[in-house]
């Protein structure tokens, strides 16, 4: 990552669901790493903006609305 990434800040993603909805969205992936603490699993970075949150509590609505 440039210098200008590590600047703004990040909003670390741990569902892989939820990163490829923020992807097909538009929202550009900054960065995977291997999840620390279960190596079976990654961490999505993304930068962390009003789109981002919008989107997240889209995400997060229409999941509850599906577990009903």
């Amino acid at each position: 990552m440039d210098n200008n990434t590590l600047t703004k800040k990040q909003c670390v993603v741990y569902s892989q669901q939820l990163a490829g909805y923020l992807m097909q969205n538009g929202v550009k992936l900054l960065n995977i790493q291997p999840d620390n603490k279960d190596n079976t699993k990654n961490v999505f970075f993304f930068f962390d903006n009003d789109k981002v949150r919008k989107l997240k509590n889209e995400w997060f609505e229409n999941r509850n609305k599906m577990r009903k």
